[in-house]
């Protein structure tokens, strides 16, 4: 993309189509994440359209505790599908994802074993579609929407905890999330039970430190990548890196946010001669009111709900010349010789963004 006009990234006659709200830039601070979410749509999954896992998994009481920034939903924000309003994926009828993963995954028997599970992360989304190569298979196949989750199970044995396995794993659909969600739940909840019975054959966690599980819990209420942050007053500056932003600590520089109600935001920095530098490629800065996160060399402002942080992000952003033919006088009149560039057209979509606290970038 272009170094843009020193006061103006999109011309005034730019054509800005935005998801849902025509006027929605990073200028606009006066609106809360709670306020915009009133206008996204919702769609909800039926439990019972979630088949549970064939095998038994030894397990005869599962305690669960969601410790994920945001446990109030499972994702689809990114939808890159037919739909045209961002939309939030959840469970219908008041389902957490707590009761689901314990109804799927807990076979009813009165033998077995006791297990705390952590969930770190749970979090389903589109993705821009890709093509991979299947080397099992030996074909190539399609990305479309994907579920991430990280969680932590530990054995109760008495009164102590042994830790038993950690998944950390990432599960691809080739269909969009509004018709794949359901299978990629079921595509969990197979994996998480597999690897479950795995671990418990291998009695590993037996040879592994216990621990009490007020110690556990103590351990993951304190581990807040973004914790001072939260807790500390910000300070004012550029965060090059997303390691100054979870440390509080940008640094100081003279800088200039360049926003209106027809543009995106972009930053300038500001040397002592009053000079103006065009600059995209920090990872975000606080202005004394608000934090802001770069994308694709524009600003957009960071919405904290709880202990997430949000943003409405580029979903699409195309830039194109429009161009007339260019002629040149002659004899009998004017002759085209070509085509020459007239203006400009800018088409923008915004959609919103979780922050995974864990890399600085978006689910």
């Amino acid at each position: 993309m272009k170094k843009p006009a020193k006061y103006s990234l999109i011309p005034f006659f730019a054509l800005l189509q935005i998801l849902y709200c025509t006027s929605l830039f990073a200028s606009d601070t006066t609106k809360t994440w709670s306020s915009l979410v009133k206008d996204f749509s919702k769609k909800e999954l039926k439990v019972e359209w979630i088949s549970q896992p064939p095998d038994s998994n030894n397990v005869k009481e599962f305690e669960i505790i969601d410790v994920r920034p945001d446990s109030t939903h499972l994702g689809m924000f990114s939808t890159n599908g037919y739909l045209s309003k961002s939309t939030i994926l959840n469970f219908r009828d008041g389902f957490s994802l707590e009761q689901v993963l314990k109804t799927k995954l807990l076979k009813k028997s009165d033998t077995g074993t006791e297990v705390l599970m952590i969930i770190k992360d749970f979090w389903m989304t589109d993705v821009k579609t890709k093509r991979i190569e299947n080397n099992e298979l030996g074909r190539q196949e399609f990305q479309t929407s994907k579920v991430v989750f990280h969680l932590d199970l530990f054995v109760k044995q008495e009164e102590q905890y042994y830790p038993l396995i950690r998944i950390d794993t990432v599960i691809w659909s080739n269909k969009n999330i509004s018709t794949s969600a359901d299978k990629l739940v079921e595509s969990a909840l197979v994996v998480i039970n597999e690897k479950i019975i795995i671990a418990f054959q291998s009695s590993s966690y037996q040879n592994r430190t216990a621990q009490t599980r007020q110690t556990i819990l103590t351990n993951y209420n304190k581990y807040d990548p973004l914790k001072i942050i939260k807790e500390n007053t910000p300070q004012k500056g550029i965060y090059y890196t997303y390691d100054q932003f979870k440390k509080n600590r940008p640094t100081t520089e003279n800088f200039k946010i360049n926003i209106d109600k027809y543009q995106l935001a972009t930053l300038f920095l500001v040397n002592n001669k009053g000079e103006e530098t065009y600059k995209r490629d920090i990872w975000g800065l606080y202005d004394g009111s608000n934090f802001y996160i770069m994308q694709d060399g524009m600003l957009f402002r960071l919405y904290q709900e709880g202990k997430a942080f949000y943003w409405l992000g580029l979903k699409e952003y195309d830039q194109r010349s429009i161009v007339a033919p260019a002629a040149v006088p002659l004899g009998g009149g004017w002759a085209a010789v070509g085509f020459e560039k007239v203006g400009s057209t800018v088409k923008v979509k915004l959609s919103p963004k979780l922050l995974d606290i864990n890399t600085g970038k978006e689910y």
